[in-house]
């Protein structure tokens, strides 16, 4: 059985694998109907998506330099 900070770390690189692909796929969802209804916000919306799904990979990289493999 793996250590418990191992399958908490696993987890949380899983999940925010998940949120990201979620993320990319609703950007690219609103520039699409930003561009097309040109709007200003959607597309603001759109490029705040894209920064949260940063954010989750500085998490995922901080899981790893923190020992998981």
């Amino acid at each position: 059985m793996e250590p418990d900070n191992t399958y908490r770390n696993r987890t949380i690189i899983k999940y925010n694998i998940a949120g990201i692909a979620g993320n990319l796929l609703l950007s690219v969802l609103k520039i699409v109907v930003g561009l097309r209804a040109h709007s200003h916000a959607i597309l603001l919306d759109a490029f705040n998506g894209l920064s949260d799904s940063l954010s989750s990979i500085l998490s995922i990289v901080s899981s790893v330099l923190a020992g998981v493999r």
